[in-house]
């Protein structure tokens, strides 16, 4: 065989997505028909195959662990310390104190713990009232811009 079209060219070219010489090339090449005629019968045989339903378990699996890589918390511990919060929240330890009151935390042995899922909650609910009060601002800052006094 001299052809120099590869199974990944051809497999493009199965798809759509190979450009106009290769499939000027595929047109007259008995190698490449024959190879292409051979990834047909393939899909054919796909098609044909009962598609497996996953368990729901799998599925929850599957998005939670998809969830956690994309808010890039796959690799924190379901218990954090104050020390590995501080660093997921990327701020220095002593920072914490300034949140300490409203943190959802509690005592083990005399140490402070947060759970991952309350902690993402907290930040949640976090964002929103920033974005609530943020959107109130801009609200007052408008009115007093356009109307010239304040804003009741």
């Amino acid at each position: 065989m001299s052809c120099t079209a590869t199974w990944e060219d051809l497999v493009r070219l199965a798809d759509g997505e190979a450009d106009a010489a290769l499939a000027e090339h595929a047109a007259c090449c008995p190698d490449c028909a024959e190879r292409l005629a051979v990834l047909a019968g393939a899909d054919r045989a796909l098609a044909g195959l009962p598609r497996p339903a996953p368990r729901a378990e799998a599925l929850l699996a599957a998005r939670e662990a998809l969830d956690r890589e994309i808010r890039g918390d796959a690799d924190l511990p379901d218990v954090m310390t104050l020390e590995e919060v501080a660093a997921f929240l990327r701020i220095r330890p002593e920072e914490l104190d300034v949140a300490a009151e409203d943190l959802p935390a509690f005592v083990v042995a005399g140490r402070v713990r947060v759970r991952r899922e309350k902690l993402l909650a907290w930040m949640e609910e976090r964002e929103t009232t920033y974005e609530r009060e943020r959107t109130h601002s801009l609200v007052a800052w408008a009115s007093r811009a356009r109307y010239g006094g304040g804003v009741a």
